[in-house]
């Protein structure tokens, strides 16, 4: 008797392993080449890696175009598929920085004048299918920051804190589509047949 219970619940904790597995995802360096400012497309990278531990959609692998000539936001989602391919990937997350840019703007009102600096940022990601060697998920964000004066004398600090703050925003992008919410249980068994009530 044991020993069929404890076959059920190994086949039990088989059957939610399976269906709760998660997809691979690899990272590719964000493409920063639009940028006015310099901004390196490997920190951005791996903050959006930092963002998406947090939702646990996706085992992670981190490649680097050090690791991997040509391998960033810029590149085909075939050549991102091959890569993808050689390390057991489901998906390739590849990112592209379309604008940092800064601008100048005045407040004149109640009898105080002020000149501000804001700098902002456009974003975006696609997410290949490494089978289909295609874009099956794109999303992008803008973020725009008032610098306060600590800010205006670090500008590289300040760009990294708002690609940062954009590399989550894309996170949340991506975990809030639904596109790659593991299957549960009993929709597992019922799409193959198997689901009673």
């Amino acid at each position: 008797m044991n020993r069929i219970v404890l076959a059920t619940l190994l086949s039990l904790f088989a059957v939610a392993g399976e269906c709760r597995a998660r997809p691979r995802l690899v990272v590719a360096d964000f493409d920063t080449r639009r940028a006015a400012a310099p901004l390196d497309g490997a920190f951005v990278a791996d903050d959006v890696v930092d963002a998406l531990v947090a939702s646990g959609l996706f085992e992670l692998v981190r490649r680097s175009a050090a690791d991997e000539p040509g391998f960033t936001g810029a590149a085909a989602p075939a050549r991102l598929a091959r890569v993808g391919r050689r390390f057991g990937a489901r998906y390739v997350l590849a990112g592209e920085v379309l604008s940092l840019s800064s601008r100048e703007v005045d407040f004149d009102g109640a009898g105080v004048r002020t000149r501000n600096t804001v700098l902002s940022i456009s974003a975006r990601v696609r997410i290949v299918d490494v089978e289909r060697a295609r874009v099956a998920y794109s999303t992008s964000v803008d973020v725009e920051r008032l610098l306060d004066r600590a800010e205006l004398e670090r500008p590289v600090r300040a760009r990294t804190r708002l690609a940062a703050t954009a590399a989550e925003r894309l996170a949340i992008a991506i975990e809030h589509s639904g596109k790659f919410d593991p299957p549960r249980i009993g929709a597992a068994r019922g799409a193959a047949g198997g689901a009673r009530e």
